[in-house]
């Protein structure tokens, strides 16, 4: 019985080398190479979350450093509300600021109501009399106060002549704190 003779040539090894490399590439290289581009995909998308997790804790930290600057000024800002039960001393100032500026008949109208928030935008209404250069004085000194005080309106009207004082009024509001 004759076997089939089987010569080792050139073109054989190249033919063997060839069929090797191509069932390796499709067995073995191939689904590695895919492996790899898997694990890249879910390796940038773990990146990119935790890329947004860090930006949110960086935002918590933000918030936490402007609110410690805030609280140092905490007391500089509660001083422009008047206190609930400082009412009066509110009036007060109101009404000696139109004293110092020989001003008439201020009349300073607070609606008497306190609601149960903690704090509450007051409407406030002055009406004053005066010269226009002792008006305008008085609504600077009014500003240059400490508390928070928002004009919302300004009317000038002669009082009772032509040629005599005007009379001022001003619309405004103010912010008031109950303890």
């Amino acid at each position: 019985m004759n076997l089939p003779s089987f010569k080792i040539n050139k073109s054989n090894i190249t033919f063997l080398v060839s069929s090797v490399a191509i069932i390796a590439l499709i067995y073995f290289i191939y689904p590695t190479f895919n492996e790899i581009s898997q694990s890249k995909e879910i390796l940038n998308d773990k990146r990119a979350e935790l890329e947004f997790i860090h930006g949110q804790n960086s935002d918590v930290a933000w918030v936490k450093t402007e609110a410690e600057k805030v609280e140092n000024d905490l007391a500089e800002i509660y001083k422009q509300y008047v206190q609930g039960q400082n009412a009066l001393e509110f009036i007060t100032e109101l009404e000696n600021e139109a004293a110092q500026l020989d001003l008439a008949d201020p009349r300073i109208n607070i609606p008497g109501t306190q609601l149960d928030d903690l704090a509450e935008q007051i409407p406030v209404q002055i009406t004053i009399i005066g010269s226009f250069q002792k008006l305008v004085q008085y609504i600077i000194e009014l500003e240059k106060t400490d508390y928070l005080i928002d004009i919302e309106d300004i009317k000038f009207s002669l009082s009772d002549s032509e040629l005599g004082p005007l009379e001022l009024e001003i619309t405004s509001s103010t912010y008031w704190v109950y303890q």
